[in-house]
């Protein structure tokens, strides 16, 4: 297996994402500043980015057809990915 230096994951039990299901806008809460958010879509394609300095971030989804989607969250050099539903 292929090691990957530089790039740690976050345990996505440390997060708060709410609410999941999300209608319109999706909060994720952390104890560090998350530094970017992107939002992928089943087929791997990044249908949204953001990128912010913040531990209370709000991403709105609400131009986003219903489905499932990964939020891939960003904190320096880590990342968590976790999976929502958009009603």
């Amino acid at each position: 297996a292929a090691c990957v230096t530089g790039i740690d994951m976050i345990d996505a039990s440390l997060f708060s994402i709410y609410p999941n299901p999300v209608n319109d806008i999706v909060n994720i809460v952390y104890d560090k500043p998350v530094t970017q958010v992107s939002v992928i879509n089943m087929l791997g394609q990044t249908v949204l980015q953001k990128d912010m300095n913040t531990t209370h971030a709000s991403v709105d989804l609400t131009t986003l057809p219903s489905g499932g989607y990964f939020i891939h969250i960003l904190v320096d050099d880590a990342f968590s990915t976790v999976r929502v539903i958009k009603q």
